[in-house]
């Protein structure tokens, strides 16, 4: 008997299927999808190309494992919203984590209820991907467009509606719309009023990752060969998906899953108080929180760096294995795509500072490697100093196969460090979510799995402690300079 999980990242779609008995991979199938298309600063997902995707993938899976011994069905993917009509479908192609159109909105939208209020009610910063400064970019941008929305739900959920037939939405859609109390799910009712006509009815009905969002309907199973009926579950987006994946439930423990971008939380009892850096979301674990948040490009802006240096991608950890710590005074800001936390500067640009003619290729590659372990670092040091707790980090997704990546997150943190045993988290996650399901606890699932989730261990050295100690101030000030132009999307909206 099997969980079928379907995970639409951002660069590749991949089908996997676990078995319940043991959590281990029966069957798995990957296909380069690029699901973000980008233009300027819009980031779509063209939800009916993806979708042509996913049954091609859950097609090859059930010529491995019989589609009658699927006991449950997931599908996540990049995090954002879609937006429809009356008839339930599309009015626009479905947004994502990297679109900036709403840039200028979500200053405006910060502003007009202040950093701290939202904070307080949302527990996050705002930035232009979150679902308020969307709504106002597109009441002004395309009124009519705006006035046709009906219901609104996350990217995944419109992926989950065409297998089911049903549309709905997960708690960290909610969490991150800053429309909502964080916890609570109580309307935020001065954010509400920024966006009239359109009230919190729009929001489609939320649910928990591990509850049902219905079953394969009879068009979906022509598509995919799955049975018609079998269950499927709410899930969540990658990167929520990903954290409990990699053992975030656990609290004091510290979760950083790295792939085109970086996710880092920590679940505790308590919210971390920096309004400036912190995202606080609800957790399944006991009523706790996972403190933390999403920053910008690492494994995408890593990529970017050797493909301009003309290093293939498999090169690059030998290269940069013989460049000391600190690069000997190169540094790179990673911010290609803007930044996200913990510095939300969305206008910020990459940036090069420190480069001498002694410097390599190797220590380009290293450099921002470096920039993105930097980011890293400050957002834990910011949780910790905002009263929780963090003993020890785990690293999953496709960045934590790098030893020396690592061994720099280790020193940078100074944190013992483990890579998880399964790297791709996010599928993991799901098949966790989908075995809650079938079993009734998310809690003991989560618990259960917690001691085989334990694979390579770092521990962070002395010399790159200290290394890495005499670099920060330099690293905060290349950092400080590269958001520096968030100042320029501050400007009048005319909301």
């Amino acid at each position: 008997m099997g969980i079928l999980v379907v995970d639409c990242g951002s660069s590749s779609c991949r089908g996997t299927v676990y078995d319940t008995s043991q959590s281990v991979k029966v069957a798995e199938t990957r296909v380069a999808l690029p699901t973000i298309s980008t233009s300027g600063s819009a980031a779509v997902v063209d939800i009916p190309r993806v979708w042509r995707t996913v049954c091609s993938v859950i097609q090859t899976l059930v010529e491995t494992v019989p589609p009658a011994k699927i006991d449950v069905v997931g599908i996540t993917s990049v995090f954002g919203y879609a937006f429809l009509g009356a008839d339930g479908q599309p009015l626009i192609e479905a947004t994502s984590w990297k679109d900036r159109r709403a840039a200028a909105h979500a200053a405006w939208f910060e502003r007009r209820l202040g950093r701290n209020e939202i904070h307080r009610v949302c527990g996050r910063r705002t930035s232009p991907d979150h679902l308020a400064p969307l709504l106002l970019y597109l009441r002004k941008s395309a009124p009519g467009l705006f006035q046709k929305i009906h219901t609104i739900c996350g990217t995944k959920d419109a992926l989950l509606q065409l297998l089911t037939g049903r549309v709905g939405t997960d708690y960290a859609h909610r969490d991150y719309s800053l429309l909502f109390e964080v916890g609570t799910g109580a309307p935020f009712e001065d954010a509400w009023s920024l966006l009239a006509p359109l009230t919190p009815e729009v929001f489609a009905e939320t649910a928990a990752a591990d509850a049902g969002a219905g079953t394969v309907c009879a068009e979906a199973a022509r598509a995919t060969g799955l049975v018609q009926g079998t269950p499927v579950i709410r899930g969540s987006s990658d990167g929520t998906a990903s954290m409990y994946g990699a053992g975030v439930g656990q609290k004091g423990m510290a979760v950083l899953v790295s792939g085109t971008s970086d996710v880092i939380m920590v679940g505790g009892d308590i919210r971390a108080k920096d309004p400036n850096a912190v995202l606080s979301i609800n957790t399944a674990m006991d009523g706790g929180y996972l403190s933390g948040g999403a920053t910008a490009l690492s494994g995408g802006a890593l990529a970017a760096t050797a493909s301009l240096l003309r290093v293939p991608i498999e090169h690059v950890e030998e290269m940069v294995r013989s460049v000391p710590p600190g690069c000997e005074g190169l540094t790179v800001v990673p911010a290609l795509a803007g930044e996200r936390s913990p510095f939300w500067a969305p206008g910020a640009e990459g940036l090069v500072s420190g480069w001498n003619e002694g410097h390599t290729p190797g220590h380009f590659l290293r450099a921002c490697m470096e920039g993105a372990t930097f980011r890293a670092a400050e957002l834990l040091q910011r949780v910790r100093e905002g009263g929780v707790s963090v003993r020890e980090l785990r690293i999953g997704g496709g960045g934590s196969q790098s030893e020396v990546w690592n061994q720099m997150r280790a020193d940078m943190t100074a944190l013992p460090t483990a890579m998880v045993s399964d790297p791709e988290s996010t599928s993991r996650g799901m098949a966790l979510f989908g075995l809650a399901h079938l079993r009734g606890s998310l809690t003991t699932v989560l618990s259960d799995a917690a001691g085989t989730d334990r694979a390579t261990s770092y521990s962070p050295s002395k010399q790159g402690v200290a290394a890495y100690r005499q670099t920060r101030n330099r690293m905060a000030s290349a950092f400080a300079l590269a958001c520096a132009r968030r100042e320029q999307l501050s400007g009048s909206v005319g909301i």
